[in-house]
This record gives structure tokens, sequence and C-alpha cells, in this order.
């Protein structure tokens, strides 16, 4: 994933937060599902989940004693992972109650709109190279855990800078006790980065397609099968990845290379002379004589449309107002398969979308288009354009 390159100095600090569930407080759990508007019978019965759970070793087929677990359910039960999120919530408002009480200084520019951003456990914050939001940030995290129970262990943390901060870093280094991690760093699986991607990170998307192959009985199964495992296993491998980031044409190749030697061969064996039809037509879908086996650059291009539609239909998601790094053709499909229905004229660009009975501005007048500012033509709404014929 690449972040559009803005000159904000900023820290990116990346939190490891204890997902052991049973060292959560049960009774802070309580009191935010009661904040949350749970009623009585409800925390009643998860008051008596939590307190009267317990488990049994079992040796040699003989059950031991009962465990009690004094702070509730074990890690792995079907019921934890909700908890957990809804006990993370309250470490996210923490922050955001810090920043609305000018504790900690909000983001610029406007469109990061939340300064802490969590997925379960993973969490990532964005604070100013300052020393005292440093000791602010500690602080809410050990109110925290004193609450909670879920401690921060600080000493696996890292603290990546965005565009300087250096200057101040050895010190908030000391405070926090964290590591420093330059770019590109990893999010939730993905490499993160404000430069170019490294070749070594789509790399380990290829080696996991690899892994998915059957280790050993590939040459025994019917090619039916070969091809329900490829595309049920092996093209679903890189989506993950192709969502965020267009994979660069070596690995498209690579991923095919194993693709193809499995079907065709059943093993990472050479296929010279055992291909009856040339890879791009299994590629085809299955109306035009293809064999319905996902083309990975054309899947790349609409993962990657989907991120424009939402941005311009669903205004509420956190990332809307972000710039999106698209591809030309990407850009060119969407702009080409879309048109724009007027409201009130705050989300429609009044340059680049088709709001003029389906056709945009650069279709009717593309040489007006060229001596608008770039700048002008990626913000512009209809709304501003059409106030007192600006």
């Amino acid at each position: 994933m690449l972040v559009r390159k803005k000159k904000v100095h900023m820290l990116l600090l990346k939190l490891d937060i204890s997902k052991a569930f049973d060292t959560l407080s049960w009774p802070f759990l309580l009191d935010t599902l009661h904040a949350w508007g749970f009623d009585q019978t409800w925390r009643r019965w998860i008051e008596t989940l939590l307190s009267t759970t317990t488990s049994r070793i079992i040796l040699n087929g003989q059950k031991g004693p009962p465990i009690r677990h004094l702070r509730g359910v074990r890690q792995g039960d079907s019921l934890s992972p909700m908890l957990f999120i809804i006990a993370m919530d309250v470490l996210h408002r923490l922050f955001q109650k810090a920043a609305a009480d000018g504790v900690l200084r909000k983001m610029e520019p406007p469109e990061i709109k939340f300064q802490c951003s969590l997925y379960a456990d993973d969490v990532i914050l964005f604070i100013r190279p300052h020393v005292q939001e440093a000791r602010v940030v500690k602080q809410i995290l050990h109110i925290f855990g004193e609450a909670s129970g879920l401690k921060t262990n600080l000493a696996k943390c890292s603290i990546t800078p965005i565009y300087g901060g250096e200057d101040s870093l050895e010190e908030i280094v000391s405070i926090l006790g964290c590591q420093v991690q330059q770019f590109p760093i990893k999010y939730l699986g993905l490499p993160l980065s404000t430069k170019q991607i490294l070749k070594s990170h789509f790399q380990s998307v290829v080696e996991g397609v690899a892994r998915k192959m059957p280790p050993c009985h590939g040459n025994l199964m019917a090619r039916s099968g070969r091809l329900v495992w490829i595309k049920s296993v092996l093209r679903a491998v890189p989506i993950y990845a192709m969502m965020a980031e267009n994979l660069p044409p070596w690995a498209t190749k690579e991923i095919d290379t194993i693709c193809r030697r499995f079907f065709w061969a059943g093993s990472d064996a050479s296929v010279q002379g055992k291909c009856m039809v040339a890879w791009p037509t299994v590629c085809r879908p299955t109306e035009l004589g293809g064999l319905g086996v996902s083309n990975l650059k054309l899947a790349g291009f609409a993962l990657q449309a989907r991120w424009l539609w939402l941005q311009k239909t669903d205004q509420d998601r956190v990332w809307s107002q972000l710039p999106i790094k698209t591809s030309p053709e990407v850009l060119a499909f969407f702009k080409a398969s879309t048109y724009t229905l007027i409201g009130d004229g705050r989300q429609a660009l009044f340059w680049e979308d088709k709001w003029i009975h389906g056709e945009s501005i650069p279709d009717i007048a593309p040489c007006l288009c060229q001596s608008v500012p770039p700048r002008m033509r990626r913000r512009q709404t209809v709304l501003q354009g059409l106030l007192n014929r600006s």
C-alpha cells in the first residue's frame, strides 16, 4: 500500500497491545457494556459466563480437576473476539477525548479523520513529533492497561517517522521505550510505505501461491481437479494484496507460471510439449472458449476500481477524503463506466466527473480543461464551480 506524499511531519506509532483475553478485567468489560446501552439482563448473562467458566486438562483420557478462570473466558472462545473489540473501543475513545480537549493535537491534513486506527489488536497511532505528546500517549496507554488489564508491550512497539521529526526522535524513544522502524512497515499483512514498494514484498505473495500447491499428489489429480484447485485456492491468494496495490508484471508472470505448470504437469516441472492451448486462452471466460481462470491483471483493475466507486458513493468511510493511487488504466476504466447525477453538487467534481448529461467538461471542451490548474481540476466541486458563476 503506497501512502501519497504529503509533507506533514508526524510519527506513526505501531502498538503491541496484549491480546490475551484472559487478562481482560471483566468488571471493566461490564461497565463498558453498560456505557454502550446493554441492559441489565444481558450484562448479567455476560457476568455469569465470565465468572463461572472452568477448564479441565485431559491426561491419558482422564479429566483433571476443574480450573476456574479468574479473568473470564479464554482466548479462542467464540465470545471473546466481540468482547475484545468492545473493550478496545475504549482506547479509541480515550485518544479521541485527548484530541478534543487539546491534550493531543489534531492531525493535518483534515482528510485524516481519525488519529487512531484499530483493527482488533493491530493499532496504529499518528502523533506529532513532540516530547509532550509522547508523554500523553504513554500515560493514556498506562491508564487503559490498569483499567482493562490489556497492557501494552512498549518494547515490541515501533515508531516510524513520516517526512521529518528525527530531531526529537531520540528523546521520544527514551520516553516510550519503543524501537525505531523505517518504511516500509507491515500493517494488516500489507507493506505500508511513502516510497515505491520493494520487490521483496511482492515476492512473498508469489511464494504464498507456491506454498498452496498440493505437496506431493498434484500429478495424481485429474485435470478437472487441478482446475478447481487453481480457481479456488491459487488464484485467491494474491487477491488481498491486489486490493491495495497493483502486482508488478513480473509477479503476475510468476504466478501464472506456477498455475500453468500445475495445471498441465501437476507439479513444478517443465510443461514443454504438454500445453494443449495457450495460457491466455485458459484465462478467458467459458463463454469465450476459455476455462474461466481469472486474469490477474484484469482482476486487479476491477478490485482497485471498487475503491474509486466506494469513494464516490460512501463518504462516511474514514479514507474517503484521502487521495487513492490508481493506475491510468483503472482511472480511465472507471471514468468510462460511470456518470454522475447531480444532487447538491458537494461530491461531484466540476472538471473531471461526467455530470453534464453523461459527459464531462474534458469531453466537451478539452482545450479549455488544459488551461485549468491540475489542483483545481482534482478538487473543485460542482457546487463551488456554479456558485456565483465562479
